[in-house]
């Protein structure tokens, strides 16, 4: 299946996987951005990150069972109570977040928006020419780098529910651009589909999470595998079921913790079904009485 970008023409290459009865498809369309543009945005992102890491960030965790079930894993000893959060939060405080940092390991995120730059709005044209999907259904765009010996776990870009309760304000769709080459490891698995996909530069790589209907897809699972040689970056934009009127938006930072400027936060998820991120960008998944409030919101 061919497209046309600016006159260019782009080969959507669709993914042979396992039998399966789910509506996921999967495709990679090779040089979907440039050279140039794969190492400016390379470029900017790393620029972006000697700026924050200047301060220690704060650890995050979901829950005090992920933060004791990391420690285990790690082989580290500590006696972990509520004392240890940030009142009103999900965070560690400062002096154990600063302590911990040595012990864990985790991928680099940043973030920028529609409008914020020239580049999101040609970039977004440019995927709705290349696939389809709409630009006022995205969300942010954001640049993602991983270490040697850094990946992420198996996990759907949507949430799982019953058959006919899907969120409408969910993830419909991804689409990834690797931004260079890496030696070894790295690769995008969709291990109950029989799916890997090796880093190349420029290369896309677009599925649907969700069916027509709003349904999240259990075989959409993913993980990003380990860096074994070279450092990995990609950047990427999640596609929604249904526009609502946050969505592409910056949203205001919590005031919650107390932090200085350009000091980032880690956020590891649930376990089994995440890993650490180090993120520029401050949201209310860590604030306990948004979590409290969450299912009235609107």
């Amino acid at each position: 299946m061919s497209s046309f970008v600016n006159g260019k023409s782009f080969d959507l290459k669709e993914l042979r996987p396992n039998k399966h009865n789910s509506s996921v498809r999967a495709y990679v369309i090779e040089n979907f951005l440039s050279d140039h543009d794969c190492d400016s945005l390379v470029k900017v992102h790393n620029k972006h990150l000697d700026i924050l890491k200047q301060n220690d960030p704060f650890l995050c965790f979901d829950s005090v069972l992920t933060l004791v079930k990391n420690l285990k894993e790690l082989k580290l000893k500590y006696k972990v109570s509520s004392k240890d959060f940030i009142k009103g939060t999900t965070c560690l405080n400062e002096t154990f977040s600063s302590e911990l940092k040595q012990h864990f390991k985790w991928s680099y995120s940043t973030a920028f928006y529609p409008g914020e730059n020239k580049f999101s709005m040609v970039y977004a044209e440019h995927i709705k020419q290349a696939t389809g999907l709409k630009p006022e259904n995205g969300g942010k765009f954001q640049i993602t780098s991983y270490p040697l010996g850094v990946g992420y776990k198996s996990h759907t870009d949507c949430i799982v529910y019953t058959k006919g309760q899907g969120e409408e304000r969910d993830r419909f769709a991804t689409v990834l651009v690797y931004l260079q080459d890496v030696e070894e490891g790295g690769e995008t698995e969709f291990p109950l589909l029989g799916m890997k996909v090796k880093p190349k530069k420029g290369m896309a790589l677009v599925w649907n999470s969700m069916d027509e209907d709003g349904n999240c897809e259990a075989l959409s699972l993913h993980d990003a595998k380990r860096v074994v040689k070279g450092h990995k970056y990609i950047i990427q934009r999640w596609y929604y079921y249904k526009n609502f009127p946050a969505l592409g938006k910056r949203p205001p930072e919590p005031n919650l913790p107390q932090r200085k400027p350009n000091q980032a936060r880690v956020s590891c998820d649930e376990y089994e079904q995440g890993s650490c991120r180090w993120y520029d960008e401050w949201n209310y998944d860590h604030i306990l009485e948004y979590h409290a409030q969450r299912k009235n919101l609107v």
